[in-house]
C-alpha cells in the first residue's frame, strides 16, 4: 500500500506542477531577484499548490484502498490544519502576509490539530521516567507545530532545499512510524515524501518554478504534525531527540536566526543572507553544491535519528554528544561562533556609553568584522568600512547614539561606520 501511496502522490504533483507555473506566470504571482535572495530573474511561486495537491492524492487513495485502517478524527485536525496553512500560504504568495497574521493562522492550525486528539502530552524524562504535561500539553503542542512549521518556511531560500529535506524529513518519520501501521502516520508521512519528490524534479537547480509559503508551510505543518507521533511512542531516555533529529537542519537554522537576530537587536522576522546556505555559498560552492551538502547533512541525522530508536541509552547519549560536537565545529567552519565579535562590540558601546571614544584597537577590530562579515551581508560586496575622524573622537557624540535602548547595533551601522565617500 505504502509504495502505491507514493508513486501516486509523486506522480500527481509531477503533472500538476506544470498547471501551476503556468498559472503562476498568468496571475504574475512572482519572486522577484533583490535582497536576501540567490536567483537573478523572476520566478513563478505557487509550487506548494501541486505538492498539496499530490498530498492530498496520495492520502485518498490510501483512504480508499481495501484494508486500509485510518482514524478519520485526527486526520480531520490535519487536513483542516493542512487547508488553512495553503489557503494562507497562497494569499502571502500573492499578496504578502504580516508576520501577526500568519502567526495567528498557524496557531489557530495547530489548535486544530490538538482538537482531534493530537497532543504532546508526556515528555521523556532523560534521567529517568517522564514528565506529564497535563494543562501544558496545549501551548507545548502549539509551539512545537508553529516552530516547525516555520523552520521549515526559513530554510526554504534555495531551490529544491525545502522540498528535498521536506523528502527526507518525511521518508524518516514514516521509516520511524511504519512499525505502528494502525495509526495513520505511515500513511501521511509516504504521501508527503512522494508529493515533494514529485515537485522536485521541477524544482532541483536549476529551478523552473518555487515551492512558495504555499508550499513550505505545508511541509512545515505537516511534518510536524506527524513528528509529534515521536514524542507519543517514546519509552526510551532519548525518545525527545529522534524527532528533533530527524528534523534537525531547519530546526538548527531557525535556532541559530533566532539567536543571530536577538544578539544583533534585529527584528526576528526581517530576512537576512546569513541562513546555513547563504554561508555554503559565501565560502565558494555553487548553489547545487550547497543544496546537496545540505541533504547529506539531513540524511545523516535522518540515520542518527534511526540509529537512537534501538540503542541503549547509555550508547544513544554517546551519539548525540559526538553530533552535537560534530555540528558544533560545522558551525564554527562556517563563520558562526561570533563571541569575539559580540564582546568587543558590547565593550564599544559600554565605553561610548560613558561618554569615553573606543580606542583604535577596537576600532580596528570591530572594522575587521564588518568587513568578513557585516558588510558582505549587507550587500554581498567586499566594501571597506571606517570611522570619520571627528565621530571616533567624540565622546559625547557616541555616547548620545549608543544611549538607546535597543538600537545600538542598528545606529552603529547607519551612523558610526560609514563607506568611504558616503556622508
Amino acid at each position: 500500500m505504502y509504495l502505491i501511496v507514493f508513486l501516486v502522490a509523486a506522480a500527481v504533483a509531477l503533472a500538476t506542477t506544470p498547471l501551476a507555473r503556468w498559472f503562476a506566470l498568468r496571475t504574475k504571482v512572482l519572486d522577484r531577484p533583490g535582497g536576501r535572495k540567490v536567483h537573478h530573474s523572476a520566478m513563478p511561486l505557487l509550487g506548494g499548490l501541486a505538492v498539496a495537491v499530490g498530498f492530498g492524492a496520495g492520502c485518498a487513495v490510501a483512504y480508499a484502498l481495501p484494508g486500509a485502517r485510518l482514524p478519520e478524527f485526527p486526520l480531520l485536525g490535519l487536513a483542516v490544519g493542512g487547508f488553512l496553512m495553503v489557503a494562507l500560504g497562497i494569499y502571502d504568495d500573492w499578496h504578502g502576509a504580516d508576520a501577526r497574521l500568519k502567526l495567528s493562522v498557524q496557531v489557530l492550525a495547530a489548535l486544530a490539530v490538538v482538537a482531534s486528539g493530537s497532543r504532546i502530552a508526556i515528555l521523556t524524562n532523560p534521567f529517568g521516567g517522564h514528565w506529564s504535561l497535563g494543562f501544558f500539553s496545549v501551548p507545548v503542542t502549539v509551539l512545537w507545530i508553529v516552530g516547525i512549521t516555520n523552520a521549515l518556511n526559513l530554510i526554504d531560500g534555495m531551490d529544491g532545499l525545502a522540498a528535498g529535506i521536506g523528502a527526507i524529513v518525511s521518508l524518516t518519520l514514516f521509516a520511524l512510524a511504519v512499525p505502528d501501521s494502525t495509526t495513520f502516520v505511515p500513511v501521511v508521512a509516504i504521501a508527503l515524501a512522494g508529493a515533494s519528490v514529485g515537485f522536485l524534479r521541477h524544482n532541483f537547480p536549476p529551478a523552473r518554478i518555487f515551492l512558495g509559503d504555499t508550499g513550505s508551510l505545508l511541509l512545515g505543518f505537516v511534518i510536524s504534525v506527524i513528528g509529534i507521533q515521536g514524542f507519543l511512542k517514546g519509552t526510551t531516555a532519548l525518545a525527545l531527540a529522534v524527532p528533533i533529529l530527524a528534523i534537525g537542519v531547519p530546526v538548527v537554522d531557525t535556532a541559530l536566526a533566532i539567536l543571530r537576530r536577538s544578539v544583533r537587536r534585529a527584528h526576528l522576522f526581517k530576512a537576512d543572507r546569513e541562513h546555513l546556505h547563504h554561508r555554503l555559498m559565501r565560502i565558494g560552492l555553487t548553489q547545487r553544491q550547497s543544496v546537496l551538502v545540505l541533504y547529506w547533512v539531513s540524511i545523516f541525522l535522518a540515520l542518527t535519528s534511526l540509529s537512537l530508536r534501538d540503542l541503549p541509552p547509555q550508547k544513544g547519549c554517546l551519539l548525540v554528544v559526538v553530533v552535537l560536537m560534530a555540528g558544533g565545529l560545522l558551525l564554527k567552519a562556517l563563520g558562526y561562533v561570533e563571541a569575539r565579535f559580540n564582546r568587543i562590540y558590547e565593550k564599544i558601546v559600554r565605553l561610548a556609553q560613558e561618554g569615553r571614544a573606543p580606542g583604535s584597537e577596537e576600532m580596528a577590530l570591530l572594522n575587521g568584522f564588518y568587513t568578513q562579515d557585516l558588510a558582505r551581508t549587507a550587500d554581498a560586496s567586499p566594501v571597506t568600512w571606517v570611522v570619520p575622524e571627528e565621530e571616533a573622537r567624540g565622546g559625547a557624540g557616541l555616547a548620545d547614539l549608543f544611549g538607546r535602548p535597543g538600537t545600538a547595533r542598528r545606529i552603529l551601522e547607519a551612523r558610526v561606520l560609514k563607506r568611504p565617500g558616503h556622508s
